[in-house]
């Protein structure tokens, strides 16, 4: 999905180093990897509020910190101060995010499961060469087509 996804945009470098490791994959393994491999690379990790809410919980936060920038989108229903409780476990946290200026959309992978499983449109959520591709694999409960 990724591929189809991202295969328009030169600027995007699709990597299988997750899909390729063998055992539990955490966020910080593979950043560490690709600083490896490009030490002089300038990382970005993005994600939304949603998410970074659980931050503290993931595998060594401070250290993920340390590596790259996060950069955080807003979602519907979580406002800032939802970070509270991983502001308390990752001292910091709130000063080392970059906020993307971007509208913020009332679409998650949450729902979109939920709309294919119960066989409803996902129409203007994914882009079209995703969504044929969920309905031909039957992906999320859908049936292949």
């Amino acid at each position: 999905m990724v591929r189809r996804a991202t295969r328009s945009n030169p600027d995007i470098e699709l990597s299988l180093m997750e899909v390729e490791r063998p055992g539990d994959t955490y966020t910080i393994d593979t950043l560490r990897a690709i600083h490896e491999q490009s030490p002089e690379a300038e990382l970005y990790f993005i994600l939304g509020l949603d998410s970074l809410t659980q931050f503290h919980r993931w595998k060594e936060p401070n250290e993920l910190l340390k590596l790259c920038t996060v950069a955080v989108q807003a979602r519907p229903g979580y406002p800032e101060y939802a970070l509270a409780e991983a502001e308390a476990g990752v001292p910091g946290l709130r000063e080392a995010l970059v906020w993307l200026a971007a509208p913020t959309v009332g679409v998650s992978s949450t729902e979109i499961r939920k709309r294919v499983a119960l066989s409803q449109s996902i129409r203007y959520m994914v882009l079209p060469e995703v969504e044929e591709y969920i309905h031909k694999e039957g992906l999320y409960g859908g049936s292949a087509e």
